[in-house]
């Protein structure tokens, strides 16, 4: 039985993450903590992929997101020009791009034997791609589709999860007709950059709502798309800059995290925004839904990451996973949150580049910093600094 032993007023007790429980001051608390059994080493957090140009290893990923269904992870490989797609377990299953299986140029899958993809302009080839997002809608025509910003190219780029080439958006991307969109098929290029209908400057920050529409983020603006690929409108933000981070949620309304505002900015179809902005005074990098469409926020505050989440609303709930790529290197490559699995995929930037998977913790207090001395066998005396949910460190 867990005992704990302390003298102070103004104290609760709670369960941190670790299920363990603490006793909490408002400001600095010292309790002693009697664990249920044996202490164990520290667990080191799942992760996959490698660093490098083979099956299931990456060369600089930006952009993550998972198949609900399928369960598959798909994750942009921006210096390799492919998509890597891994189960919710981890294991490679395949990557897609130009040459990719045998150095050939047409657009290939692989499975054992990968090898980067080549950079170009056709259909289905990448250069330099960055942002990925799955079409989760059951009731969508284009049900388990992938959807890949190739950024430098301007435009958007469509394939089967099996890495089929589509259609693609963008300005002046039909080589034949000059019409913004092309199918599999036809003649296709790099889109024509531009602030018009159907053109894009930046294609990084791109999400598919629950009836299968695209939205794609730009500068001062999102663009949304049918699954067939004609455009449907745009919500102007103006003076926000480039769209960085993109998330839409049941209601179709916008979390945006762009390059001349402070923070992540709520806004409904109309560009209206909701609310006060999210992490206004920290350092957002890449965002996504929770299982209870709560909003998730990869913040790298001065270099130290950890995950901020807000309730619709923007009232903070919880402040987690701080520190979790001390062992490796710095995240900010994307989050994606599987709805089966109930885990978060942190993709990490270079030199390493693993895929690590973290729980989403219950609602609990803000742990700004911890450590433990005096280690017992069966107890430990653990020193934390807590904050109250209703008053979250990172906004002050």
């Amino acid at each position: 039985m867990t005992r704990l032993g302390f003298a102070a007023h103004g104290m609760r007790l709670t369960r941190g993450s670790c299920g363990v429980l603490l006793g909490c001051v408002l400001g600095v608390s010292l309790l002693t903590c009697g664990f249920l059994g044996a202490p164990s080493a520290t667990a080191a957090i799942p992760s996959f992929g490698a660093e490098g140009h083979g099956a299931g290893e990456f060369e600089s990923p930006h952009g993550i997101a998972v198949s609900q269904e399928a369960g598959e992870v798909f994750v942009v490989d921006r210096n390799n020009s492919r998509v890597d797609v891994f189960d919710r377990g981890g294991a490679f299953l395949r990557a897609f791009g130009w040459g990719v299986a045998n150095g050939s140029e047409a657009l290939q899958s692989c499975t054992v034997k990968c090898f980067p993809g080549f950079e170009g302009h056709g259909s289905g080839e990448f250069f330099k791609p960055e942002g990925v997002a799955v079409d989760n809608g059951l009731l969508s025509s284009s049900h388990g589709d992938v959807y890949v910003g190739d950024t430098p190219n301007h435009r958007v780029q469509k394939f089967t999860p099996t890495g089929e080439f589509l259609l693609m958006i963008g300005g002046e991307v039909n080589a034949t007709t000059k019409a913004n969109l092309c199918v599999a098929g036809e003649a296709c290029q790099a889109g024509s950059e531009g602030p018009g209908p159907g053109q894009f400057e930046s294609t990084s920050a791109i999400a598919v709502d629950s009836t299968g529409t695209l939205y794609v983020g730009d500068r001062d603006r999102v663009q949304r798309f049918s699954p067939e690929g004609a455009l449907q409108g745009e919500v102007k933000l103006p003076a926000s800059g480039l769209i960085e981070a993109l998330a839409v949620d049941g209601a179709k309304d916008l979390y945006v995290k762009s390059s001349e505002l402070p923070g992540v900015h709520k806004y409904d179809s109309t560009g209206t925004e909701l609310g006060s902005p999210r992490d206004q005074a920290g350092a957002p990098d890449t965002l996504t839904l929770g299982p209870s469409e709560e909003l998730l926020v990869d913040d790298n505050t001065e270099g130290a990451h950890h995950i901020l989440a807000y309730d619709p609303s923007g009232a903070q709930l919880s402040s987690f996973d701080a520190g979790g790529e001390s062992q490796g290197p710095k995240s900010g490559g994307g989050i994606a949150f599987d709805e089966v699995a109930a885990v978060l995929y942190v993709l990490n930037l270079l030199p390493h580049t693993p895929v690590r998977v973290v729980e989403v913790p219950p609602p609990g207090p803000l742990v700004a910093s911890q450590s433990s001395e005096e280690l017992q066998p069966t107890s430990a005396t653990v020193r934390a600094l807590v904050n109250p949910e209703e008053r979250a460190s990172a906004d002050g």
